[in-house]
């Protein structure tokens, strides 16, 4: 199998990558910079002092990378979909991409650098003859993979004998014509590495502050470690005083896999801990809500759980959202009924008279507080609530969406409020005609006092404005595998 893939929306995130680009200054403003620093540098009055302001100007003119990228300073920007792929078969892939020639080359030259692909082609626009040279007398089967259409029907009308996808990064449908993909795994011929736990750096952190925990939890870790054949685990366990500590020693240790038992913000601090590539995370469900294990694992215990995925290892790429540098996995609920959650907590604990006081708070303040929205620059209102679902427990999106649903409440009274929570507890929430949802990879709300809401289950205060941001690549989970 030979596969001939396109660079941009294909194997890199575009979009990500121009979010982060636009942040740097102008190419005008740098060369004004420049400009004043040398006029500064040969002036009349020359001084140790101007020499180091000099310095520093340099010094920041070339640290914001307009003309040149740092060695692989773009590979965080590969799809880890595509990056693995191609790692696990290099040989037989081949770029095919085309833009302007300067910025493209320096582009796919600096993200691929460690890949030894079979080669990159750069083409004129249309790359359907391309491909007919290049697979003119050579041994097939081949496959095109590309988002846009004009180059799929390009490849098509020369290149019969190409099997063409169209891969869909953005979340929509596809134009029908070819088979959609979302994901490099869904590619014929695709083979997961496989996770060796015998060769790994194993850490696990186990918080016996949340419900579903104690000390007898090392014990049964450590026998199920040692039984899958992993022989020097490195464990922290202990209550929540401890867990900062543990997380700054794991991080020393710097593992391939880590293990986190606890409740949610445990496990949120543990996902934080990992990147795209690695540790790979399995998170156990100790507390209890469980947003992320439940969406992993199911009604598993953290015992079987556990067990699964030492017996039969995948990996799951898990996307996300980020508000201020916190980041969720599940979903965020933004507006005054998130008060409720305070409420919901005081009754779990038993104080009658704090959940009668907190209920009444929330009431007041859903009626007062509105919230300011604006989707990707589409779509702007205001309204009572805002939630954010991602894709890994929406049930209109896959794990290989790129983009977050949110979702648009208006409550009008009380009726409203119990009309939405038992469409929520029965799954149908998308059902009600108080909810508005739309997909979409930026996210702006604001209020005229600081906005009360929810990240995995967790309450939390960020200010009066709020952005939140797709992350498409925010860590890989080991699950056990079908």
């Amino acid at each position: 199998m030979k596969y001939f893939f396109d660079f941009d929306r294909t194997v890199f995130d575009t979009e990500s990558f121009k979010h982060a680009y636009e942040k740097r200054p102008s190419i005008q403003e740098l060369l004004h910079q420049a400009k004043e620093a040398l006029k500064e540098f040969f002036g009349n009055k020359r001084s140790s002092s101007r020499y180091r302001i000099f310095s520093r100007t340099i010094g920041t003119y070339l640290s914001h990378r307009r003309f040149g990228f740092v060695p692989e300073e773009l590979k965080e920007y590969l799809y880890p979909d595509a990056a693995a792929f191609l790692a696990a078969h290099s040989e037989d892939c081949t770029i095919v991409t085309y833009g302007v020639r300067a910025f493209i080359t320096a582009k796919v030259a600096n993200a691929l650098t460690s890949y030894p692909l079979g080669d990159i082609v750069y083409t004129p626009r249309k790359k359907g003859r391309r491909l007919r040279r290049l697979t003119e007398g050579k041994d097939g089967p081949f496959i095109f993979v590309d988002d846009a259409h004009f180059q799929l029907e390009s490849v098509g009308k020369v290149c019969p004998d190409i099997k063409l996808y169209e891969i869909r990064r953005d979340g929509h449908k596809g134009d029908g014509r070819w088979p959609v993909i979302r994901s490099f795994e869904e590619l014929p011929g695709y083979t997961p590495a496989p996770i060796k736990f015998s060769t790994a750096r194993v850490a696990a952190i186990l918080n016996t502050a949340s419900g579903s925990c104690d000390t007898a939890a090392e014990e049964i870790v450590q026998t199920l470690l040692t039984d899958a054949g992993i022989t020097e685990p490195k464990v922290w366990c202990g209550d929540g005083s401890y867990m900062e500590t543990a997380f700054n020693e794991m991080k020393a240790f710097d593992p391939d896999v880590l293990i986190v038992l606890g409740g949610d913000g445990t496990i949120r601090a543990g996902a934080e801990a990992c990147t795209s590539s690695r540790p790979l995370l399995v998170p156990l469900p100790g507390g209890t809500i469980n947003m992320l294990p439940k969406a992993l694992y199911g009604t598993l215990s953290w015992q079987d759980a556990l067990k699964g995925v030492l017996h039969n290892p995948k990996i799951r790429n898990v996307s996300g959202g980020s508000i201020k540098g916190r980041q969720f996995f599940i979903a965020a609920i933004i507006g005054a009924p998130t008060l409720w959650a305070k409420a919901r907590e005081a009754l779990r604990e038993g104080d009658l008279s704090a959940v009668v006081e907190k209920g009444v708070h929330a009431f007041q303040n859903m009626l007062s507080l509105k919230i300011r929205y604006s989707f990707s620059e589409t779509e702007s209102g205001e309204a009572d609530a805002v939630s954010v679902i991602c894709p890994l427990i929406s049930d209109v999106m896959d794990d290989a969406e790129q983009s977050l649903e949110a979702a648009v409440v208006e409550v009008a009274n009380a009726g409203g409020v119990l009309e939405l929570a038992s469409a929520a507890a029965f799954g149908k929430w998308r059902e009600s005609t108080r909810v508005t949802t739309v997909k979409t990879r930026t996210i702006k709300v604001s209020a005229d006092e600081d906005i009360p809401l929810i990240l995995d289950g967790e309450t939390m205060d960020l200010g009066k404005e709020i952005e939140i941001l797709f992350v498409p690549r925010a860590f890989k989970a080991i699950v056990p595998g079908t």
